[in-house]
C-alpha cells in the first residue's frame, strides 16, 4: 500500500468518525430535549438555556 493510499484511508476514517460524532450528538440532544420538554414542541435556544440554568417557565 502506497503512502497516498494510507493517507486517503485515514482521511476517510476521520470523515466517517466525524459524521458518527455529529449523528450521536444530534441523538443525545434530541433525547435531552425530549426529557426536558414539558409541552409538545421542540425547545428553543432560550428555553434550553433557562432549563439548563435551572429556571423553569411558569405552568400555564
Amino acid at each position: 500500500m502506497g503512502i497516498y493510499d494510507m493517507t486517503a484511508e485515514r482521511a476517510g476514517n476521520r470523515v466517517r468518525s466525524a459524521a458518527q460524532l455529529r449523528s450521536d450528538g444530534a441523538k443525545a440532544f434530541m433525547t435531552a430535549s425530549e426529557l426536558l420538554n414539558t409541552e409538545d414542541h421542540l425547545l428553543t435556544g432560550v428555553e434550553s438555556v433557562f432549563i439548563s440554568s435551572g429556571l423553569r417557565r411558569k405552568p400555564k
